[in-house]
């Protein structure tokens, strides 16, 4: 004890502590308790402070994020219609034909609270709780008549607010609005897909590249994707196509009964890469 009460005079330097060991040690223990205390409150405070920042920040964002999406469709989403339809990248003038009648396109029923967030719920709790999300565009199709009363067909595109869950977006539904952005120009690709294949490829590979370096590379690509390419390699895709049957119906019971439940992901992973591997080397 007495030891103990000399280091901790010699770490509080020269504070004057009583004389008795007890009373001198209960002292020095008040003391580092506060210490400890102080640090304490003061990693409290921070963190109340990043916290209460973070809430105000995603309070705001939702808050403008809402509100455009409520402004378009006061507006019958007109004038986005009208900015989208000619997109500039790299000083370059591109214009999308949406297709759209009377230049108007329905937004889906929104909440200030909650954006798109309840309709797209209510849309996907039909599926599997670990269905993918570009289900939710099958979704949208077949039941676009209750999305969109009082039109007479299926938009091309269709605006989803989401927040905080994602980004305002804009996906398109039909085949020719497709074909524009995806074959008739080279639109900046989304920074989610960048950010997916970042870790694998450092954004060096033709699903990520932009402008002038794409163009080359897909150029160099396309002989591997010709007509006559694909053609010559069908012979081997139908031997791993076979192979990947014979997996399947060893895994059925016998006599034609069911087998048990296995994961289809691991056998069809098998035959991408097998395919793969065939078609390239």
């Amino acid at each position: 004890m007495i030891k103990l009460n000399l280091c901790l005079r010699r770490m509080f330097f020269h504070i004057n502590l009583p004389h008795h060991p007890l009373l001198s040690t209960i002292l020095i223990m008040v003391l580092i308790s506060n210490f400890y205390i102080d640090q304490l409150l003061r990693i409290l405070w921070g963190l109340a402070t990043l916290l209460a920042s973070t809430i105000v920040y995603y309070v705001y964002r939702g808050y403008n994020v809402r509100k455009m999406f409520r402004r378009l469709h006061k507006e019958g989403v007109v004038s986005l219609v009208k900015a989208l339809t000619t997109y500039y990248w790299s000083g370059t003038a591109i214009s999308l034909s949406l297709c759209l009648p009377n230049a108007q396109q329905p937004l889906m029923r929104h909440s200030m609270i909650l954006g798109h967030l309840e309709t797209i719920g209510k849309l996907m709790s039909a599926l599997p709780s670990d269905a993918h999300g570009d289900y939710m565009m099958m979704k949208i199709q077949e039941n676009w008549r209750e999305l969109f009363p009082g039109f007479l067909k299926c938009p091309p595109v269709v605006y989803i607010d989401l927040w905080p869950f994602a980004s305002p977006m804009m996906i398109s539904i039909n085949p020719a609005v497709s074909a524009q952005f995806t074959q008739d120009h080279s639109l900046p690709k989304a920074h989610q897909q960048k950010r997916v294949l970042y870790p694998l490829t450092r954004n060096r590979d033709v699903a990520s590249m932009e402008g002038l370096e794409w163009k080359i590379w897909r150029k160099r690509l396309n002989p591997g994707f010709s007509i006559q390419n694909i053609t010559s390699r069908v012979p081997d895709m139908l031997e791993e196509v076979e192979d990947f049957v014979k997996v399947l119906r060893s895994r059925g019971g016998p006599d034609g009964a069911w087998g048990p439940v296995f994961p289809l992901e691991e056998a069809t992973t098998n035959l991408a890469m097998d395919v793969i591997l065939r078609f390239f080397l």
